[in-house]
């Protein structure tokens, strides 16, 4: 069921209804499909933007959630406009990994380290691969030509990239991959080594 047939289920005949069932909608679509109150998300209050990131109020993975908005104009509050319910764990974008580049003669080891969430845990803020399955790719360019392509699952904290040029610059970037969409983050800033 979505917000919709939610709407026509609370009121069947709502062009000829009057002004209260409107105003009770955005309660009681909250109430059908999860929490009885509507959650403020304090640092999106009074903006002048057309976003806000709601990563805080959202930052369950496993739940669905839904999102309301209204604008303030010198005429007054317009009325609430409901999002569709939307699940995190399809629709998050991610940050790629971060890398660090050790070199060891031609060898290139890179030390992976998955996005974070906004969840905290005992120490510090948890691994998105915690909750949510990952991929990374790492990209391996010489004179700005991309040379390899390398893809990890999760569990991998490290690459090791051998056989390389000697006295040669190389320049990595990373990206993460969501495998069940396909959903790639943005690649990372190049980080550049020499070989020895």
């Amino acid at each position: 069921m979505n917000s919709q047939n939610a709407f026509h289920h609370v009121c069947p005949d709502w062009t000829s209804m009057a002004g209260p069932c409107f105003s009770d909608v955005p309660s009681l679509l909250g109430r059908l499909y999860g929490d009885k109150e509507w959650t403020n998300s304090d640092h999106c209050q009074g903006i002048h933007k057309l976003e806000c990131d709601l990563s805080q109020a959202t930052s369950d993975p496993r739940e669905w959630y839904y999102a309301r908005v209204r604008s303030l104009s010198p005429e007054g509050f317009s009325s609430w406009v409901l999002s569709h319910r939307f699940y995190p764990q399809w629709e998050t974008s991610f940050s790629p990994p971060h890398i660090k580049l050790t070199v060891t003669g031609q060898t290139i080891r890179v030390q992976i380290r998955p996005p974070r969430t906004p969840l905290r845990g005992q120490k510090g803020r948890i691994r998105v691969t915690k909750l949510q399955k990952l991929s990374f790719r790492i990209y391996l360019m010489h004179n700005g030509i991309e040379e390899e392509v390398h893809e990890t699952d999760s569990c991998s904290k490290e690459l090791v990239i051998e056989s390389l040029r000697p006295k040669t610059t190389y320049c990595l970037q990373a990206l993460s991959v969501t495998p069940r969409s396909g959903r790639k983050s943005s690649r990372s800033s190049s980080t550049c080594v020499n070989t020895h």
